[in-house]
């Protein structure tokens, strides 16, 4: 003990001798901590935290692998066979990645997070919704899906101000005019922890932009899928195969 207090004591000396030192080393030393707990809390985030939803155990994000690239998405015809005949899982949904549309609301047009999803998106990942309802499979019926839009809670607070009313209004995404039949709740990410979706639109209602990408556009040729097993016969967490 003896040892630890003299060290303490030159330590101190040597400070007040060399103020200058001593701050340099206290901001590096700041520094160093702050940066490490950002890191690690990205990580966290990012990485080893499960996503937000009722047992994320029983799910298994499903990718290809396709010329030696890994976690491709898949193609909708490989999607629409997989659900047609898969027997290892209760369920199966898909969804598009992100993209910026134009979204008027109010008559204030700005860029958006759009995506397409499955009628069954919301009940596979466990989901309610905070306000109203949220997609179900009778809204998305290929081209005849219905012209109807869920928003995200952080898009709600922004563009409606959280107002109850929001429930009905409609938006137009890129030139297409959408109801909106319901709020997420505020923990929902979607599969992206970090990067909710900020709308949220039936397969099929969005022509040229939906799961079977009627456009010469390769990224709306692309699907997302997740798989929902029968049991917790997973490890913890989301799963990619």
């Amino acid at each position: 003990m003896g040892s630890v207090y003299r060290d303490f004591s030159y330590g101190v000396k040597s400070f007040t001798r060399n103020p200058l030192f001593a701050c340099v080393f206290v901001v590096a030393l700041a520094v160093g901590i702050g940066a490490t707990i950002s890191v690690f809390t990205v990580i966290d985030a990012l990485v080893l935290r499960p996503l937000p939803v009722p047992h994320p155990e029983q799910l298994v994000e499903l990718t290809a692998n396709y010329r030696g690239h890994s976690r491709i998405p898949i193609s909708y015809p490989m999607f629409a066979e997989l659900e047609r005949r898969q027997r290892a899982f209760t369920n199966i949904c898909g969804w598009t990645a992100g993209e910026a549309f134009s979204v008027g609301i109010n008559g204030t047009v700005s860029l958006s997070d759009v995506r397409s999803v499955t009628g069954n998106y919301y009940s596979v990942l466990g989901a309610n919704a905070l306000l109203g309802r949220l997609i179900n499979p009778g809204d998305a019926q290929g081209s005849q899906a219905s012209p109807v839009a869920v928003i995200g809670y952080e898009l709600w607070k922004e563009r409606f101000a959280g107002d109850p009313s929001a429930i009905g209004k409609t938006v137009h995404i890129d030139g297409r005019v959408f109801t909106i039949i319901g709020v997420t709740q505020k923990w929902f990410t979607g599969m992206t922890i970090g990067s909710p979706p900020e709308i949220t639109v039936p397969a099929g209602a969005l022509r040229g932009y939906d799961l079977q990408g009627r456009r010469a556009d390769r990224k709306c040729r692309r699907a997302q899928a997740i798989l929902s097993l029968h049991g917790a016969s997973a490890r913890s967490g989301c799963h990619r195969s």
